[in-house]
């Protein structure tokens, strides 16, 4: 972790830094209820004490909030530090000091000896769901025509189909959405504002396409084309036909849906 001064560097930061960008979900407490507002978030460096994170809102110093790692554990912290040059990155300590970041061959200043870890440090009462632990093949029914579609999709697809626009999005190198068309946002079952910002690998279901080769492929030739599976709110699935083009510092796709599974 980075902190202003060497006293508060030694204070916090106890054991070995390791380089580590994994997901994190972040909670913090609205009107004094814990974990009741999550957003995503990712690690920077981490160790047994604590981490620097960076996250898609401001969080502030002083505050406690609780994280899920993307390996499925769960723990509190305590926002220590902000960096000035830049508002979003955060240094935080673990109330109870742990590794939770999944790190298989830790320094061996990570004692767990040192570590006396809380079993549960979350509410008892939780009021999001847990983590998505694999991706596990939707069940889906199929229509015979239109009319056999539940009204909210059918009104969806239908206003979609009928709109000569094409469906677009930007993103940029970081593989985050920057512009997403609200036609697009409302077949997943968000709008607009919640998708942006969000990463490419957050709405697309896992091991259906390696997304960093797609951008070197798109990167090195300009432009890139064929099928993306997308996943939407409670598990909506989303299959369109896309071209993508590069410009100097972002991609624009054009989508064509093809598909939906509810």
């Amino acid at each position: 972790m980075m902190l202003n001064s060497a006293s508060q560097s030694s204070e916090h930061r106890r054991s070995t830094r390791v380089p580590l960008e994994t997901s994190i979900e972040v909670l913090i407490e609205v009107d004094g209820r814990p974990g009741t507002l999550p957003f995503k978030g990712e690690t920077v460096t981490v160790n047994l004490h604590g981490a620097l994170i960076r996250t898609l809102k401001p969080l502030e110093v002083g505050s406690t909030i609780y994280l899920r790692t993307s390996h499925g554990n769960e723990c509190a912290a305590k926002v220590v530090h902000c960096l000035p040059e830049n508002a979003l990155t955060y240094g935080i300590e673990l109330l109870e000091p742990k590794n939770v970041w999944g790190v298989s061959l830790p320094p061996g200043d990570w004692s767990q000896a040192d570590a006396a870890a809380s079993p549960d440090v979350f509410p008892s009462k939780r009021t999001t769901p847990k983590l998505k632990r694999a991706y596990v093949s939707p069940k889906i029914k199929r229509y015979e025509s239109a009319d056999q579609l539940p009204d909210k999709i059918r009104v969806a697809v239908e206003e979609i189909l009928s709109d000569d626009r094409p469906l677009t999005v930007v993103v940029d190198e970081d593989h985050r959405y920057v512009s997403v068309s609200e036609e697009f946002a409302r077949l997943l079952g968000y709008s607009a504002r919640e998708l942006t910002g969000k990463r490419v690998d957050d709405i697309t279901v896992q091991g259906t396409v390696d997304i960093d080769f797609a951008f070197q492929v798109s990167k090195r030739i300009g432009e890139m084309q064929g099928l993306w599976l997308f996943e939407g709110r409670y598990g909506k699935k989303l299959l369109c036909r896309y071209r993508a083009r590069r410009s100097r510092t972002t991609y624009t796709a054009e989508l064509e849906p093809l598909f939906i599974a509810a």
